[in-house]
């Protein structure tokens, strides 16, 4: 079980609960953090599936729909490769974060096709790929770090489309309307960034012990935690940039949150999938 997630990586070391359990009750619960995170992982491809189904149907040109239909294929294909890992290699499966699930509904019911691709192709997959590279660069488990590797590779060109395919839009949507995205921009990020608390396996394993407001601290001062933070906005930030939805309007809200160091970041278009694979960090020994 260590090689899944090692001790200098694992949230739970902050916690003194855990510390205090037998090693084979400790292992447990490492094996069921891992099997959280993952599962989140499973929720968002669906999501991406589902929406990758909707904007191939809903754009108006040819290049998108075409663009629609390849990434459907590769989002079939994530799903069943993290479901299969769930289910042979872990045993287990939780439910659907609640923060992650609002987003997926919302991209869901919203007809307007520029919307589907800037919540899934520039937020949902841009903090995928800080998930998934923090994920990687913290396991030492081979298979995983494989199929981890192949996923980010097509999850990078799913992001560059959505950064070109909006770019050219956004600049030249009236104000109003941009301002909607700009602002629908932000609710999510402020979303995503609440989504990996682990709160499902928090009510699972510890909320006769302590308060969810101790588990969410405990869990954000985490080393895990903390290079997920940064990971994942250091590939977001400069996307909302490149797009046009980081007016000075919206800046105030993202500096409170602590987000526009990453601003000057190379944007997806900028980056290579290898690139994005180099800049995990290698696995602790």
């Amino acid at each position: 079980a260590h090689e899944l997630l090692p001790d200098a990586m694992l949230p739970l070391v902050a916690v003194p609960e855990y510390r205090a359990l037998p090693l084979r009750e400790q292992e447990k619960h490492r094996w069921a953090l891992v099997a959280w995170i993952l599962s989140q992982f499973l929720h968002g491809e669906q999501g991406a599936l589902y929406a990758a189904c909707q904007v191939t149907q809903a754009v108006e040109w040819i290049d998108g729909k075409l663009y629609g239909a390849t990434q459907v294929v590769d989002e079939a294909r994530h799903i069943e490769v993290f479901h299969r890992y769930l289910d042979e290699k872990l045993g287990k499966l939780y439910p659907i974060n609640d923060n992650l699930y609002t987003i997926i509904d919302a991209l869901m019911t919203d007809g307007r096709w520029d919307l589907k691709f800037l919540g899934m192709q520039i937020m949902i997959e841009g903090l995928a790929l800080g998930a998934f590279g923090t994920m990687r660069a913290a396991t030492r488990e081979p298979l995983l770090r494989e199929l981890l590797r192949q996923v980010i590779t097509d999850e990078a060109r799913h992001v560059t489309f959505g950064v070109i395919a909006l770019r050219q839009h956004y600049a030249s949507l009236p104000e109003r309307e941009r301002r909607e995205r700009e602002d629908w921009a932000y609710e999510i990020t402020v979303l995503l960034r609440n989504r990996f608390l682990g709160h499902e396996f928090y009510d699972e394993y510890y909320a006769h012990l302590m308060p969810r407001r101790r588990w969410d601290q405990l869990v954000l001062a985490s080393e895990f935690m903390a290079r997920f933070r940064k990971t994942m906005f250091r590939r977001l930030i400069p996307n909302l940039r490149r797009i046009h939805l980081l007016s000075d309007r919206v800046r105030p809200h993202y500096e409170r949150l602590g987000l526009l160091v990453y601003e000057r970041g190379a944007a997806a278009p900028d980056l290579t999938a290898a690139q994005l694979l180099d800049e995990g960090i290698d696995p602790p020994t």
